[in-house]
């Protein structure tokens, strides 16, 4: 039996491959925590938004682990959704069209990458994850998550103080 640390006792079981739920997805403070705990460690390393994706294929090829769901079930990493999709590159009409095509995708992404991580973002903001791009917030989370289990900033995404250390006013 593997010895489990304080946090994943009360669970039984490890939190380290967990993957995010759609509850956390929908939590505008763990999105928040989120985008700035990968915001941090991209800055701490040197590297901008665009090298969000290389830096975490290279850091998880050094674990051992499977990501699992709130089932349990085996969830498969996506990489391939950061890709510019075969259909674009393949293009019958032309190749100018397929590159102009291919170079948007891969704008788009960029821009995605550079608006989530690129930045510090304030508890004040309101945030969400445009339904479109929600599986590439989980993918990039989850990852970071796994590959800094070690840094305390994990394990309190999304979490808030119950209070704010204020007196209560009674009238």
């Amino acid at each position: 039996m593997k010895n489990l640390c304080h946090a994943c006792n009360v669970f039984g079981f490890c939190q380290r491959f967990r993957w995010i739920s759609d509850a956390e997805l929908g939590n505008p403070n763990f999105i928040i925590d989120a985008r700035n705990l990968v915001h941090s460690v991209l800055k701490k390393r040197g590297l901008k938004s665009g090298d969000t994706v290389d830096y975490v294929l290279n850091e998880l090829s050094r674990l051992r682990g499977a990501f699992r769901n709130a089932a349990w079930a085996e969830v498969e990493l996506r990489f391939d959704l950061f890709e510019v999709p075969e259909s674009l590159l393949f293009i019958p009409e032309s190749s100018e069209e397929a590159n102009k095509k291919a170079d948007s995708f891969r704008a788009r992404i960029s821009d995605w990458l550079d608006y989530n991580f690129g930045r510090q973002w304030p508890d004040s903001d309101q945030a969400y994850i445009h339904a479109d791009y929600g599986e590439h917030f989980k993918i990039i989370v989850s990852s970071i998550r796994a590959i800094h289990w070690d840094d305390p900033r994990v394990r309190a995404i999304g979490l808030r103080a119950a209070n704010d250390n204020e007196r209560p006013s009674f009238a």
